[in-house]
């Protein structure tokens, strides 16, 4: 039997080779977001490629075990059983090893990742500066082989409640350059069909944003006022989920700064999902900013913004050296340049030699403080509105909140999270983008 559908496989292949390649192309795809799921899948289809999706990692397992596919395209921020799990499993088998892997998630969990490239994932894309037509380009470039169709491709209908848009912008894979192919250059066509997809997908998620808000306002305050642990754990998923859907969307509309805020902030609630300990008082704070800050990007007017460029330049100055390290380390993982030093007086040389877009800043420094560094950094030339986050040690955290930051800085709490960091700096970032803007208003 195992033999007969090997050759079956075989001959397929050959028929494809022939002829129509495309339509013998199989691709499990595996999501546990219902509307990704039938925004690729109708698209891949559209483009001649035969699409089988799960939704998530054990079915996954049930589906690789029943049939081989051509190809493999993986979430990797799934429950109960994680995209890294998938990838585990398929390169301990014999007969999985070989298939092609592109990871399809959060940009910002760089860690994750990692792991999947070093399991021998092929690719990584971020979800949400992806669509049909450009995932099928690079399946295309994996395998050797050419999608093509005269169709648009069409965003799926999103007026129900569960079905709201938005997305982020593209930050670089973080999968290794030998391992991970460059998406080809699209056609002319495919260019334009491209434009129809993403037309569509804006005039949906515009016509849907009200309602986003409201209910992510919802879910945020229901998680805030949970009683109970298992309440907390419950009302996390279900904001979870929203925050997924919104940031594998919303690039689709050029809603950039929206789906970028979206996609770190997603990294985050999977983190605290993941390690509810570590939902302490420096988290929620952090949580509810940037839920508040996402809700006044949607205020602004709705003409499309260039995203964040993908590399932006960081100082950190603490004196703890091990706090030094893993804050660069956060920051490169996102594909921020960092660079750190112990001494304040230091650090402010640095500031007069080069140009930083943001400071992480220690509220205890020998010789002189946090503080002190602020202000002798906004007398510097360029750094008047640069912004500047603070990190303290959770003793001191609660009155550092509760007294008044100098020109509205951050605080995190040591040891900081670092998914929490990622959301602080991103806000920052997108702040100072938006205030040095002449046509934007400040949120």
């Amino acid at each position: 039997m195992g033999q007969d559908l090997k050759v079956d496989r075989l001959t397929q292949r050959a028929v494809g080779s022939a002829g129509n390649e495309s339509w013998m192309t199989k691709v499990l795809f595996v999501d546990d977001d219902p509307v990704v799921v039938q925004v690729y899948q109708r698209g891949l289809e559209k483009l001649g490629l035969q699409v089988q999706s799960v939704d998530g990692g054990l079915p996954a397992l049930a589906a690789l075990r029943e049939s081989k596919p051509d190809a493999v395209v993986l979430d990797l921020m799934m429950p109960v059983y994680s995209g890294v799990e998938v990838l585990k499993f398929m390169r301990t088998h014999a007969d999985l090893a070989d298939v092609p892997v592109v990871v399809l998630s959060n940009a910002y969990l760089g860690e994750l990742v990692e792991q999947a490239t070093a399991l021998g994932a092929q690719g990584a894309l971020p979800k949400s500066g992806c669509t049909p037509a450009r995932l099928a380009k690079y399946l295309g470039d994996l395998l050797g082989r050419t999608f093509a169709s005269s169709t648009p491709l069409s965003p799926p209908e999103t007026s129900s409640p569960q079905s709201s848009t938005a997305e982020s912008p593209e930050p670089p894979s973080t999968a290794s350059s030998n391992q991970a192919k460059a998406a080809p250059e699209p056609t002319a066509a495919e260019s334009a069909a491209h434009q129809v997809f993403k037309a569509q997908a804006r005039q949906d998620f515009l016509k849907n944003a009200a309602g986003t808000r409201k209910a992510l306002r919802k879910l945020f305050k229901e998680f805030s006022d949970a009683r109970n642990e298992r309440e907390r754990s419950l009302r996390l998923e279900a904001l979870y989920r929203k925050l997924h859907f919104l940031s594998a969307t919303a690039g689709l509309a050029d809603c950039h700064l929206e789906a970028q805020m979206a996609s770190v902030l997603e990294a985050l609630l999977f983190q605290m999902a993941d390690q509810p300990a570590r939902i302490g008082p420096s988290v929620m704070r952090t949580t509810g900013l940037a839920f508040d800050f996402l809700d006044d990007l949607f205020e602004l007017d709705a003409s499309p913004r260039v995203p964040l460029p993908a590399s932006a330049r960081v100082l950190v100055v603490d004196d703890d050296e091990l706090s030094n390290r893993f804050v660069v380390a956060a920051l490169r993982r996102v594909q921020l340049e960092a660079e750190s030093t112990t001494h304040p007086f230091t650090g402010l040389d640095w500031l007069q030699q080069k140009r930083y877009d943001l400071v992480v800043l220690d509220v205890m420094l020998p010789e002189i403080d946090g503080f002190e560094f602020f202000v002798r950094m906004r007398a510097l030339r360029d750094y008047e509105h640069t912004p500047v986050i603070y990190v303290t040690s959770l003793v001191e955290f609660e009155a550092a909140a509760k007294g008044e930051l100098p020109d509205g800085a951050g605080l995190l709490a040591k040891p900081v999270l670092a998914t929490e960091l990622a959301v602080m700096v991103v806000m920052y970032l997108i702040k100072s983008r938006l205030w040095t803007s002449p046509s934007s208003e400040q949120p």
